[in-house]
């Protein structure tokens, strides 16, 4: 893996995604660690052209009750293959990144501050939608201002969270990330291995993906997941696929419905909104 310079603390790792087809997005990011004097580790992407007909049957196939598109796949496989070079490495933490954000300038002084203070989380989640979330009112604590706050809400996205090396491993031993698209297994506080984790939310967020910013001064990186239509692919198999749409419409519905509403009325979750800070 090359490395871009220089160099900042290796209490903190810093990992990009990025396919090998789109060197343009790694020049992107360089060009923002270089002005933020910060250091990245690249990871090369899964593209659909590295997936094996085995995985392709087994993970990608409509049939099944669960089952992901191959670009989410790809996705996927990306962040998992991230995770097995954080365990490898002697950082205690590690920034995740895909390769088409925008980075804030409070972003250095964060991760410095995460060796300084060592807050208890497992996984926090640094980038934002610009949209509202589901939070606890009192804050965790703060890191140089930015506020680490507990989540009830998956706004979806998984470009930009810091995540601990014990729980890297966590994520590797689950096997979720076969099976999940990332942000659904890593952020979802109501999927099975989000729960096993410390999630927070940093307010406001210090990471957002180029196309929510729309603006002249940020060029769109495009997505390089292709989506199809999911009730296309699924109709042929309706009946088989039956039995699992029901009990997935239960927990959803009715049983996460439940939870959030308990959050919400006696733990006293309210929405925030989670801006971007430049």
């Amino acid at each position: 893996m090359a490395t871009c310079q220089p160099a900042i603390d290796p209490f903190v790792d810093i990992y990009l995604i990025n396919l090998a087809s789109r060197p343009d997005r790694r020049a992107f990011m360089e060009a923002q660690f270089n002005r933020l004097g910060l250091t990245a580790k690249y990871i090369r992407a899964t593209s659909p052209a590295d997936l094996s007909a085995e995985q392709l049957q087994r993970y990608c196939n409509p049939a099944r009750g669960e089952w992901l598109e191959p670009g989410a796949l790809c996705c996927s496989l990306s962040h998992l293959e991230t995770m097995r070079h954080i365990v490898n490495a002697s950082a205690e933490y590690a920034l995740v990144l895909e390769d088409d954000v925008v980075l804030s300038e409070r972003l250095p002084a964060v991760l410095s501050a995460i060796e300084d203070s060592r807050p208890p989380f497992d996984i926090l989640r640094v980038e934002t939608v610009i949209q509202s979330q589901r939070m606890l009112p009192s804050s965790a604590g703060t890191l140089v201002g930015v506020e680490i706050l507990r989540t009830f809400s998956w706004p979806g996205g998984s470009a930009g969270y810091i995540i601990s090396r014990a729980a890297a491993k966590t994520v590797i031993d689950s096997g979720e990330l076969q099976h999940k698209a990332a942000d659904q297994a890593l952020l979802d506080p109501y999927e099975p291995l989000a729960r096993r984790l410390s999630l927070r939310q940093c307010n406001p967020g210090l990471v957002v993906q180029t196309d929510r910013l729309k603006s002249a001064e940020v060029p769109d990186m495009g997505s390089d997941i292709t989506h199809g239509s999911r009730d296309d692919a699924e109709r042929p198999y309706f009946w088989r696929r039956l039995p699992f749409v029901v009990v997935r419409w239960v927990r959803r519905d009715i049983i996460v419905g439940a939870q959030k509403a308990w959050f919400q009325y006696v733990r006293g979750a309210k929405k925030q909104f989670i801006p971007f800070l430049p």
